[in-house]
């Protein structure tokens, strides 16, 4: 079992270092580990909870010994992870209305009490975007993935009956997509 990290975790990180476990040690400030990516040096990205109801995103050495960069995210609930060529993690999940967005955001202003974003950290684990994402029923990302472009697309399960305007709801324009998450990122 991996110190640190919930079960569900150590499937992953097993077909990560091609069947080898991989001891990695407690993550800092409680953090718990609901995402885990390798990028192509070897690097381990988790990102999740942490005390104090922040997420985090953060960088080991392919070792697990060290721990390259752990970024705080304030007020988040981080559900996903996904790695970019570069090197960049772009994460998402659920915010509250005093998310950080930054400057540019493709969405600044939260459309109900909880509402999903996107966000990505430089190889140095640094905020290059922030942004809520979803209209003004409530939504949480639940899924992430880049294309080799570095195009992010996320994904949100649907509740009610809200009708979905995409067959995924993709971070850029798209033909047919008027409303949700469809907008250039």
């Amino acid at each position: 079992m991996l110190r640190g990290l919930p079960t569900f975790v150590l499937l992953s990180a097993i077909q990560a270092f091609g069947g080898n476990i991989q001891m990695l040690p407690p993550l800092p400030n409680g953090g718990v580990a609901r995402a885990v990516q390798v990028d192509a040096g070897g690097n381990i990205y988790v990102a999740g909870p942490q005390n104090g109801g922040n997420g985090f995103v953060a960088k080991l050495a392919p070792d697990g010994s060290t721990v390259m960069y752990w970024t705080v995210i304030p007020g988040a609930g981080v559900n996903a992870l996904a790695i970019g060529s570069d090197g960049s993690a772009y994460v998402t999940g659920i915010a509250p209305p005093n998310f950080p967005t930054t400057p540019g955001a493709m969405q600044s202003t939260i459309g109900s009490s909880e509402q999903a974003f996107a966000a990505r950290f430089d190889p140095n684990g640094k905020a290059q975007y922030a942004t809520y994402i979803g209209g003004p029923a409530q939504t949480q990302g639940t899924s992430i993935a880049i294309d080799a472009a570095g195009n992010a697309y996320a994904t949100e399960p649907l509740f009610g009956n809200r009708p979905l305007p995409c067959p995924v709801r993709a971070l850029r324009s798209s033909p047919g997509c008027e409303r949700g998450w469809n907008r250039e990122w």
